[in-house]
């Protein structure tokens, strides 16, 4: 019976080894990347990896002046940098202009699994970096009127 187990057990960490995606062996500079618009004039660049995938991913994000998303949250964790541009940042369920801080180039945020927050680039556009561990999943939150 052990050695059932044993043979099940290694069986089951070698499949879930193989299900993990490898970071990407990559040198890039910012000429490099490649945008691909998206709706509302947000545009996104893959530096490594697919948030959709197992492993770690890395993408860098472009929003326009004034973009704004609602409170919302992701299933994995992420760590975001402002690269530059200015991205007002607040957790919570509803979309609180008090509870926001203004982070510039180089500041940023961890968004811990399932935890709300809400974004605004409110002064002009801003470029993000987003580091998490895949595969992620983004579920918004319907604030009540």
């Amino acid at each position: 019976m052990s050695y059932l187990l044993r043979t099940l057990s290694s069986i089951l960490i070698l499949i879930s080894c193989t299900c993990t995606h490898a970071l990407d062996q990559n040198i890039l500079n910012e000429i490099d990347l490649s945008w691909t618009m998206q709706s509302n004039d947000v545009s996104v660049a893959s530096v490594s990896g697919n948030e959709k995938s197992n492993g770690m991913y890395i993408y860098r994000v472009r929003f326009p002046k004034g973009h704004k998303i609602m409170p919302h949250y992701h299933s994995d964790e992420r760590v975001v940098t402002v690269i530059s541009g200015s991205l007002y940042v607040g957790y919570g369920n509803v979309f609180d202009v008090s509870k926001m801080t203004k982070l510039v180039p180089g500041g940023l945020w961890t968004e811990p699994k399932e935890t709300a927050h809400f974004v605004w680039a409110k002064d002009g556009e801003v470029e993000l970096q987003v580091v998490g561990f895949g595969p992620s999943v983004r579920t918004s939150i319907s604030e009540k009127k």
